[in-house]
């Protein structure tokens, strides 16, 4: 009877639930995108199709080509190219407008263009999207600025429901009948959700979005061949079924990325490219890679671009969500949602199961059993999204309602003593009620221990003992690289057994230290090109001029001292492989003529006429971000798409903490034949360091720890044997932590900075400082350069005397800092000159000494 009881009880409340989920459903929807956007970003990224090609018409290309007014001129042009360079479908993203006459031959000769290009799909827009309505009873309207009395469609509809689209905004509407139109709306408040695959007109005819049109004639399928089902429109080719599923004519987006995942090139570069193509020239872009592509023309402008933010919240122009519309069709990625019943269903059934454990079991029990169904439920959710699969947040949301009801109706029920029949019902209920205060203190033990296991669960040897692992068991080896069986390099190594065989160009990126150069060795010895010649070179180490001559060689009598010919690095490498690291480094000339020799396979001795023909794999490597060198104009956008056709990027080691103790062992074997131990206290300092230097650093560490110890005649390396940040017992970041909370607890008094340095340790007082520059510089980086922001952040009072004090000692920072910025030189020079005067400035806080010499220097 009792469990019956509990049975109904559980059912009423997760009926009251669902039900309040109903009425709250708008609200529900809001949290459910939002939920949404977190699987995305837990998914992580995915590479859109390379069948999708963009062309932007950037700031730069509407001003060279003569502004927007020749725009209709140049997109004729790139139709035609495009047309002869065998691409199957055209997409043209841009509203042209009717002008005056003044633009009667312009107009004309893109109308005919388009007329004459049956690939060719025009974007058009609706300024507002009725409600769903039934398709065969749509009467038309005379509304104005509507051109729909000129759309035409030849779709077939089996039967549907679909929204109703008034005022159709599409180009020279006067002129095009409205052919080869497509759509571009979208729903979705912030971020494009789905897609109206098909929007009916006020004058009955059916208009395609934009993405299902371009599919369209991708597939080469006549418009009467299009099955329009309740549920699904399909597209039948020769050789290709593709069946799009559809609810009331909308398909959800499933983002593959944002603009950075686009296979895109700007205007101008495309049409200087095709007309050195058709002149006998070596074009820049590679061509040939348009055939049977589908091409996006749209315009990415400051001034003319309209922008979105997408689910990883990245702004990407708008074209970017047709790109991702016809990426989820291309590749059959559509996500499934569930129907609304099935959503409040899963929802009862996760309310009934909580409340009715809650309502049955311990209260500790049942409480740790819920919040597992939760994680559960959270991780079905994220794995099904990685298959497409879409479940609802409201389980999720709904869940803390039930504990809280199954929670207090459980503690009414102990505390008014209805299941218990004794006669001394008041000592009953004080034993119960303590027996749930233990509960809830062993759940809340529970709990916190639970917490901070999490916080170590990273790090599988915390606390270990060093002598007690067996390495032989966790390591693993490959080409000169150690690493544990756990490790993220693991993925690389298969990387590069993969790529290894090819021709292709590979571009290393990663810290400095993280085995760069392992890798580019790695890739030569499992290539074909083995047995032939690899050449290294450091191109930071080397001025322009001789780096110039080293790489190309030089004839004889070429400059003062050239008293014979000699043969570059490339030469030397014919038929093997060259690696360059730190390629960032090199000079923009010397990019230049890299990117020739790339293009051409050829090049030109200096002070030679005559072209060598070579062939040599190049592998590259920086330790700067590429698209910020792009950004910055420190490197040629250009020469990173011919070197990034295979891109590694290595982690830093503080990302690849379970291969510290690897390379600790791996380093002792080396240093002295395993002979010295470690203390627990100094494998844990080693194992929490954050390592900026990378793998290098804890070498170096090694060493030194290795000679401190033999001159003391331990056989122990203890944590005195290492540099003054790891015997503190911290990290670069911890450091920094106690230096701020040291400080203000002084309220950066007079003498705070020398009483800090004595309470961490006897550091010295010129490391105090140094933290605090750097402090400084970060928070004025990532605060906009607000100095009064920057010293209320730094003080965390609301005193405004503190406030004021910090703000003066900042502003004599960055006034000594502004004295060695020399405004007649380059941003590089300054950066050099200024890291070179704050040497002892922690690598950490570099980055943040950049961008204020860009700031000063605007």
């Amino acid at each position: 009877m009792k469990n019956n009881h509990r049975y109904i009880e559980s059912l009423i409340f997760s009926i009251l639930i669902v039900a309040l989920a109903l009425f709250l459903s708008p609200t529900l929807k809001s949290i459910d995108d939002i939920y949404t956007d977190i699987k995305f970003n837990f998914r992580g990224k995915q590479q859109i199709d390379t069948s999708i090609v963009t062309l932007f018409f950037t700031d730069d290309d509407l001003q060279t080509l003569g502004g927007v007014n020749n725009l209709p001129n140049h997109t004729a042009l790139i139709i035609s190219a495009l047309t002869n360079l065998g691409v199957k479908a055209i997409g043209i993203n841009i509203l042209f407008e009717e002008k005056g006459n003044n633009q009667n031959s312009e107009r004309r000769h893109f109308i005919s263009t388009v007329k004459s290009s049956p690939n060719v799909s025009l974007a058009c827009y609706f300024q507002t999207i009725g409600e769903v309505t039934d398709s065969l009873s749509i009467k038309k309207e005379n509304l104005a600025y509507s051109s729909d009395e000129n759309d035409s469609s030849n779709y077939k509809i089996n039967f549907t429901n679909l929204p109703l689209g008034s005022k159709l905004l599409s180009p020279y509407p006067k002129l095009i009948l409205n052919e080869q139109i497509g759509h571009l709306n979208y729903y979705g408040k912030t971020i494009a959700r789905n897609i109206p695959l098909l929007i009916k007109s006020n004058s009955g005819n059916i208009v395609p979005s934009f993405s299902l049109e371009l599919m369209r004639v991708f597939l080469n399928v006549p418009k009467d061949e299009v099955t329009i089902n309740e549920n699904s429109i399909v597209l039948q080719s020769n050789d290709r079924k593709v069946t799009i599923p559809t609810k009331n004519g909308a398909m959800l987006i499933n983002y593959s990325g944002s603009s950075e995942n686009l296979l895109k090139f700007t205007v101008v570069d495309f049409l200087n490219s095709y007309f050195s193509l058709i002149t006998g020239k070596a074009p820049k872009l590679p061509l040939n890679t348009f055939k049977n592509k589908i091409v996006l023309i749209a315009i990415d402008s400051e001034i003319q671009g309209q922008y979105l933010i997408n689910p990883f919240n990245e702004r990407m122009p708008k074209i970017g969500v047709q790109a991702n519309a016809i990426d989820t069709i291309l590749n059959n990625r559509f996500i499934y949602e569930l129907s609304p019943w099935m959503i409040f269903l899963l929802s009862f059934i996760l309310t009934f199961l909580i409340i009715y454990i809650l309502l049955n079991y311990k209260v500790v029990v049942s409480f740790l059993f819920s919040l597992l169904l939760i994680a559960g439920y959270v991780a079905l959710s994220l794995f099904l999204f990685s298959k497409n699969i879409q479940l609802p947040v409201h389980p999720i949301l709904l869940s803390p309602l039930a504990i809280i009801f199954g929670l207090v109706y459980k503690l009414g029920i102990m505390q008014s003593g209805i299941e218990n029949n004794s006669v001394n019902i008041i000592q009953t209920e004080s034993e119960t009620k303590a027996k749930i205060v233990d509960e809830l203190n062993v759940s809340k033990s529970t709990l916190q221990d639970t917490s901070t296991e999490s916080k170590t669960e990273n790090n599988t040897f915390y606390d270990s003992d060093y002598d007690e692992i067996d390495f032989q068991e966790i390591t693993k080896s490959f080409r000169g690289m150690v690493f544990s069986n756990e490790s993220p390099l693991n993925k690389i190594v298969a990387t590069i057994e993969t790529v290894a065989p090819s021709t292709a160009a590979v571009l290393i990126t990663g810290e400095s230290g993280t085995g760069k150069e392992l890798v580019a060795n790695a890739i030569h010895t499992l290539s074909l090109r083995s047995d032939k010649n690899y050449v290294a070179i450091n191109c930071a180490t080397f001025q322009e001029t001789l780096l110039e001559s080293e790489l190309f060689g030089y004839e004889k009598g070429a400059f003062t001292g050239a008293d014979k010919q000699k043969l570059g690095l490339f030469e030397t490498a014919n038929l093997g492989t060259i690696f360059l690291d730190e390629i960032s480094e090199m000079s923009e000339t010397l990019q230049s003529k890299l990117l020739r020799v790339l293009q051409n396979n050829e090049l030109y001795r200096v002070g030679g006429t005559a072209p060598i023909k070579i062939d040599v794999r190049i592998i590259a490597a920086t330790n700067k971000d590429p698209h910020r060198e792009i950004k910055a104009k420190r490197f040629r956008e250009d020469l990173f798409y011919r070197l990034n056709t295979i891109h590694i990027q290595l982690p830093p080691l503080r990302n690849r903490k379970n291969d510290v103790p690897v390379l600790i062992n791996r380093f002792l074997n080396k240093e002295n034949e395993n002979k010295l131990k470690l203390s627990t206290d100094a494998f844990n300092a080693l194992l929490n360091y954050n390592w900026p230097g990378n793998v290098r650093q804890l070498e170096s560490v090694i060493q030194r720890a290795v000679i401190f110890a033999k001159a003391n005649s331990r056989n122990e390396i203890q944590t005195n044997d290492f540099p003054i940040e790891l015997s503190s017992g911290d990290s670069i970041d911890d450091l920094e932590t106690k230096i701020l909370l040291s400080l203000r607890e002084k309220k950066f008094s007079r003498n705070s900075i020398s009483e800090t340095a004595k309470d961490l340790g006897g550091l010295n007082r010129g490391t105090i400082t140094e933290y605090i520059r750097g402090i400084l510089l970060k928070e004025l980086s990532n605060n906009d350069f607000d100095m009064e922001v920057v010293s209320t952040i730094m003080a965390d009072t609301k005193e405004q005397k503190i406030i004021d004090s910090i703000k003066k000692k900042n502003e004599e920072y960055l006034s000594n800092i502004k004295k060695q910025i020399n405004p007649q030189i380059s941003i590089e020079e300054n950066t050099k000159a200024l890291k070179k005067k704050y040497k002892n400035l922690p690598k950490k806080y570099h980055i943040y000494l950049e961008n204020f010499i860009i700031s000063s220097l605007k």
